[in-house]
């Protein structure tokens, strides 16, 4: 962790399995880390089940000693 950190978003419980999160990004802004992301949901017609889970994903960057902030930016 000398060079790397680890950065991670996790989208808490969602009512049905096919929901994922992906890291969209990294910038720097100011003195700001920028985290940028975007929650995808299930695809129309996609085969789910009732199952609650909880969707995450995690990155490894170059370390940033300043602050950190979260983005979320609109699916694609």
């Amino acid at each position: 962790f000398d060079q790397m950190m680890v950065v991670g978003v996790f989208l808490g419980n969602r009512p049905t399995s096919g929901y994922k999160v992906e890291i969209a990004g990294v910038r720097k802004e100011g003195d700001a880390l920028v985290v940028q992301w975007r929650e995808v949901p299930p695809a129309q017609g996609a085969t789910i089940t009732a199952t609650v889970t909880t969707p995450f994903a995690v990155a490894g960057v170059t370390r940033h000693d300043g602050p950190v902030r979260f983005e979320k930016v609109e699916e694609k």
